[in-house]
């Protein structure tokens, strides 16, 4: 099925005037920031720009001093992570939040425990879930291997596959190939184009501006705390060839 023109995409999150301060330090000064469902908005700029301050607050971790923000029509200034994640925003840093010692699929349903009615019955339907999901992003759930049996790269796809099973609509990932070699790597890029072929909207932050340029549709720059410009790829002559 063709994805509808860029333009045409239902915008699924949106930020206006955020400001945080840490004392005398601005870290957000009015920064704006939007995503369309199925997209992959690249988020660049030099160390100290913003980009980590705006994930987290767009992730519940910060509660800005200042500004709002929308997501599936609702509203507000902050919330906290899990209320976040349930509005459908996942977070995947360059350290997994992982258990290393529980099972692939106990690491996903953790926190999503099923209540004591039907327990047997939920619980049976949240793990053939989570199966799908680590099916989705090429891992299966053996017997036996845990989150700390697995190479980064494993790692990052387990932390998709959680995404995938709550449902998420916005995913950031914050360098995500810092670990992972070539082929790795390749794996992810198929991997996020799957999710953006579902709708799913992918916030690609790096340091490595080969990588976001050929992944993204959008480019935005943060500088000085500030959303300093949006850029198309093409206009810097690029093409999402390595994730097609």
């Amino acid at each position: 099925m063709t994805s509808p023109p860029h333009g045409q995409r239902e915008e699924v999150l949106r930020a206006e005037g955020l400001v945080k301060r840490f004392g005398a330090t601005v870290a957000l000064d009015h920064a704006n920031f939007a995503v369309r469902a199925g997209e992959v908005v690249g988020l660049v700029g030099a160390n100290g720009a913003g980009k980590s301050s705006l994930v987290k607050v767009l992730s519940g971790a910060l509660v800005p001093d200042e500004g709002q923000v929308t997501i599936g029509g609702r509203t507000f200034r902050g919330a906290p992570p899990r209320v976040m994640q349930r509005l459908g925003i996942a977070t995947i840093y360059q350290d997994p939040s992982l258990v290393p010692t529980l099972g692939l699929a106990e690491n996903i349903v953790l926190g999503r425990e099923p209540s004591r009615a039907h327990l047997a019955l939920s619980r049976r339907r949240e793990r053939n879930a989570a199966r799908r999901c680590l099916e989705r992003v090429g891992l299966s759930d053996r017997r036996g291997l845990t989150a700390g049996d697995l190479t980064p790269a494993g790692q990052q796809m387990l932390e998709i596959a959680k995404a995938l099973h709550r449902e998420s609509r916005v995913v950031f990932m914050d360098e995500p190939t810092a670990a992972l070699g070539e082929v790795e790597s390749r794996r992810l890029f198929e991997v996020i184009a799957s999710l953006t072929d579902a709708g799913v909207a992918v916030v690609y932050i790096s340091h490595r501006l080969d990588e976001v340029l050929d992944l993204s549709d959008r480019v935005v720059v943060m500088r000085d705390a500030a959303r300093s410009s949006t850029r198309r790829p093409r206009a810097w002559t690029s093409t999402r060839s390595c994730a097609r």
